[in-house]
């Protein structure tokens, strides 16, 4: 984690695997990116994470702004 409290790629790989999340297995997010941020260049940097981490499936998002 960065000293201002943003989450690195580091960071979350090491939480993804912890949680049990391997490369290759099937994984469904179903979030608002305001439920996990701060993250080290916002939404990107967290699908940069999943595709880096060995996944390679559809990434759905909604275009919904309340």
């Amino acid at each position: 984690m960065v000293s201002d409290g943003i989450f690195e790629h580091t960071d979350l790989v090491r939480q993804l695997r912890l949680l049990g999340v391997r490369p290759g297995g099937t994984l469904v997010v179903h979030s608002c990116f305001r439920a996990v941020r701060p993250v080290l260049h916002g939404p990107k940097g967290l699908i940069e994470v999943l595709m880096d981490h060995g996944f390679t499936g559809s990434v759905k998002a909604r275009g919904i702004v309340f």
